[in-house]
C-alpha cells in the first residue's frame, strides 16, 4: 500500500524540502542515485520511482548526511569513506526502528 510520500523532513534546527526528481544523477552524471541532499537549497531530492522502503532508507542515508555536516563533524570523516559511514548508520539506524516497534511506540508516546 502505498503512503502519501513525505514533503518535507524537520531536523529541529531547520526544514528541508523533498523534491521528488527522476532519473536523479549525481554531479559528474556518472551514477544514477536514490537521493541527494542539497545544503544550500534546504532540499533533499528522491528519485519517485523506488519503493517506499528504499526511499524510507534514503530519506535516513540523507538524514545521516545532515546531521554529520550540521554539527560540522564532516572533517572528523575520511572523505573516501564517508558513503560507507553513513550508509552503515542509516541502515542501522532504520533497521532498530523496524525491529523494535515497542520501542518506537514509546518514542511516540514520550516525545
Amino acid at each position: 500500500m502505498n503512503q502519501v510520500r513525505p514533503k518535507a523532513i524537520n531536523f529541529g534546527p531547520s526544514t528541508y524540502k523533498i523534491k521528488y526528481v527522476r532519473k536523479l544523477m549525481s554531479e559528474d552524471n556518472s551514477l544514477k542515485l536514490n537521493g541527494t541532499i542539497k545544503y544550500q537549497d534546504g532540499v533533499i531530492e528522491l528519485d519517485p520511482e523506488v519503493s517506499d522502503q528504499s526511499m524510507i532508507g534514503t530519506i535516513w542515508h540523507e538524514a545521516v548526511h545532515y546531521f554529520i555536516k550540521q554539527y560540522g563533524q564532516e572533517s572528523a570523516v575520511n572523505p573516501e569513506r564517508m558513503e560507507e559511514l553513513v550508509e552503515t548508520v542509516s541502515t542501522g539506524i532504520l533497521t532498530v526502528i523496524r525491529l523494535n516497534p515497542k520501542l518506537v511506540r514509546f518514542m511516540e508516546d514520550t516525545l
